[in-house]
């Protein structure tokens, strides 16, 4: 999540690479939906993924590995896009 101006001008920045990060996301096993949001003075990018029936313990071990595999994945597309820009705010 991202907050205030230069939260802002982060998401506006990684918003301009969108078809690359959403490509990169959605090679996430069953995601189902990809939304850049703003509420206020905060921004964030959301992945998601429904299982059908919800919650159960049959299920926890998919949805486990779903979300691991989602996370490493959000980690990988935006860690060095964000550092990128920073590094460049830096040296601007």
């Amino acid at each position: 999540m991202l907050k205030g101006d230069p939260g802002a001008e982060m998401f506006q920045a990684l918003k301009t690479e969108r078809r690359d990060i959403e490509a990169e996301l959605s090679a996430v096993s069953d995601t189902e939906g990809i939304a850049w949001k703003q509420r206020g003075d905060l921004c964030w990018v959301e992945v998601k993924r429904q299982f059908s029936g919800g919650w159960t313990v049959e299920q926890e071990s998919a949805q486990l590995e779903w979300l691991l595999t989602a996370t490493n994945t959000f980690v990988n597309t935006f860690r060095p896009r964000v550092l990128r820009l920073l590094s460049a705010a830096r040296s601007g």
